[in-house]
């Protein structure tokens, strides 16, 4: 009975011991994750706020410091009075390696730690790694992580993305449609003139060709008057 006591009691414990580390992401429009290096404990949870600019939270390994090897937040444009959130799960205390997948900002040094060692593979080498020429990948969709949870805020804000390309792109075809619609009348107002052009002309040809008999059955009514 004790003993089930206590695993209660841990069970209700352990998510209160938990803490919360946020991490701005590009912050006053910089190429940076602040703070750089996180020291968290199992069951922690790191939120990345995204501030200005467009970056990626997208994970890598010390070795390959540009290239996705687990969770990927995908495109997320920065605003500093409502940021949107993507959150990681710490599921263990081992080192986990971030980068941003925008661009060049990798090979900038837009990266950050997690737990990163103190001595060896340090965060400032992992930095460095990455700014001496790690392979550069363009950011895609998520793929997905056990430890990884991306915040209801992020969705929205991806719903809203296509909700705007596709007022754009509507917008677009309208444009496209009235540009045609002109185009098409001005065509048949041209091609109408023409065509009442070309019908005068055929009826003054016709009236020149007519006056030829009559004046010739004129002549020949003189002529034999005078003979």
């Amino acid at each position: 009975m004790f003993a089930q006591s206590l695993c209660l009691l841990t069970l209700l414990v352990s998510p209160v011991l938990s803490a919360t580390h946020t991490v701005n992401v590009g912050n006053i429009k910089t190429l940076t994750f602040q703070p750089s290096e996180v020291k968290a404990e199992l069951g922690d949870i790191i939120e990345f706020k995204f501030l200005a600019g467009n970056h990626t939270v997208t994970q890598s390994t010390f070795a390959s410091p540009c290239t996705n090897a687990g969770f990927n937040s995908g495109q997320i444009p920065g605003n500093p009075d409502s940021p949107t959130s993507y959150s990681i799960l710490v599921n263990d205390t081992k080192p986990i390696w971030v980068y941003c997948a925008t661009g060049q900002h990798c090979q900038n040094g837009m990266v950050m730690a997690v737990n990163a060692p103190t001595s060896g593979n340090t965060f400032s080498a992992f930095q460095a790694n990455a700014m001496g020429g790690g392979n550069a990948t363009t950011a895609g969709n998520s793929t997905g992580s056990a430890s990884t949870s991306a915040s209801p805020s992020s969705s929205a804000a991806a719903s809203g993305a296509k909700a705007s390309a596709g007022v754009t792109g509507s917008g677009t075809a309208a444009a496209a449609d009235s540009s045609a619609s002109a185009s098409a009348s001005a065509s048949a107002s041209s091609t109408n003139g023409t065509s009442s052009s070309s019908s005068s002309d055929s009826s003054a040809a016709s009236l020149e060709i007519n006056l030829v008999p009559i004046s010739l059955v004129t002549l020949l009514a003189l002529w034999f008057t005078l003979v």
